[in-house]
Order: C-alpha cells, then structure tokens, then sequence
C-alpha cells in the first residue's frame, strides 16, 4: 500500500487548508475533507478559558485505598446498572427462599401430605387438607427452631435491603 501526503499552505497566516491521501490499491483514491488549525490566539488556549468557571482545586481522597477499591468494585461490576440489577436479583432470591421456606416449613402440613399423596386410597383435596390455617398452634420447640430461623434471615434480608441503599 502507498499512501502520498499532501498539504498546501496559506503563506500569511500559516493555516493548515486541506489534506489529501490518496491509497493506490486497484487505482482507487481516498481523499479526505478540509482540516484548519485551531485559531493561534494565546487568550483561547489559557487554562483559564479550558476550565470554563470550573475551580482548578483538587479535592483530596481522604481513604485513597477504599476509593481504589469501590473503583475497582464498578470496574468488575460492569457499571452502575449491572451491580444495582446483581443487588435487586440478589435481594428478590433471597426473599423468594425465605418465603418458600416459611411456607414449606410452616404452613404445609407433610403428614397429610404423605397420606393423601400418591398412595391416597379415596381422592382428597391435597390443598384444602395440606394447608394449615393456624401453622404456629401447637407451638413446638421444632417451630421454634423455624421461627428462629425465619427471623434470622429476614433480618438479614433487611440488612441487604438497607446496605443496597446506602451503597447505591
């Protein structure tokens, strides 16, 4: 590939008025459109006009390595939507397994289950049968170990909940 170059100049003032490259490959011929400098005026160039009313003070990173560490977190989460939609994917599976372990755990009687399943004798209404209307009454030590659990994990739900908040 062979590539010519070239520039004709304004003699006054020095402006650059038009580059053309032309690639000869096949006899086809690129040209390119019209490049002008910047104006040469040094009041456009200081650094004053480059900040626009914008202060040049710094602001100093009080903890530099939990700031490099949050910026490495956005970095590895793909931005801000992807790591907000991983927390609200987080926070909705959390709280699904809660809820369908309370619900299994609680509220869904095995016994009747068991008998009314598949080895039934006479057809039954497995949902009228299997669910219990009272789940806590009698109030055993195993329903306590359950509640104990629910709570635990419910508290930790809201934990996450409020940590998406603060974080976000």
């Amino acid at each position: 590939m062979f590539s010519e170059w070239s520039q004709t100049r304004n003699e006054e003032g020095g402006r650059i008025h038009n580059y053309q490259a032309s690639t000869r490959l096949g006899g086809t011929g690129i040209e390119l459109s019209e490049y002008q400098r910047l104006p040469s005026g040094d009041e456009d160039l200081s650094p004053v006009n480059l900040l626009q009313g914008e202060s040049s003070k710094l602001e100093v990173i009080a903890d530099l390595d939990a700031f490099f560490e949050r910026l490495y977190k956005y970095y590895c989460g793909k931005g801000l939507w992807c790591i907000a939609t991983q927390w609200v994917v987080e926070l909705l599976s959390l709280g699904f397994t809660i809820g369908f372990s309370g619900f299994f755990l609680l509220i869904v009687d095995w016994q009747i289950v068991h008998t009314c399943g598949v080895h039934a004798i006479e057809p039954c209404d497995l949902v009228a049968e299997a669910v219990k209307e009272h789940p806590l009454t009698p109030f055993t030590f195993l329903k306590a170990i359950i509640v104990t659990y629910l709570s635990i994990f419910s508290l930790y739900w809201v934990i996450c909940f409020l940590r998406f908040f603060i974080q976000l």
